[in-house]
């Protein structure tokens, strides 16, 4: 990160950039690398999470299905009684 930091001010700095911008600009793209670093982090940290989330959701979508197929049968079922 330093190296690209430093590449980062040695270019603006050739391009003609006032030292204060300079340095204020390489602070700036330091920190979207702390943050995306942070931002992986916690990702990390979220990914069990996720995952039994994913599961949870799973299970939701089966008893949601489930539930649908038995309507559906009791409807079936009324409609038949009706027709007799």
């Amino acid at each position: 990160m330093g190296r690209a930091a430093a590449a980062f001010y040695k270019e603006l700095k050739n391009s003609g950039m006032p030292d204060n911008v300079a340095v204020k600009m390489t602070e700036n793209y330091l920190g979207v690398f702390t943050s995306l670093g942070d931002l992986l982090k916690r990702t990390g940290e979220k990914k069990g999470q996720i995952i039994i989330s994913a599961e949870k959701g799973k299970e939701i979508g089966e008893e949601i299905e489930r539930r649908i197929k038995e309507k559906v049968a009791e409807k079936r079922a009324e409609a038949e009684e009706e027709e007799e």
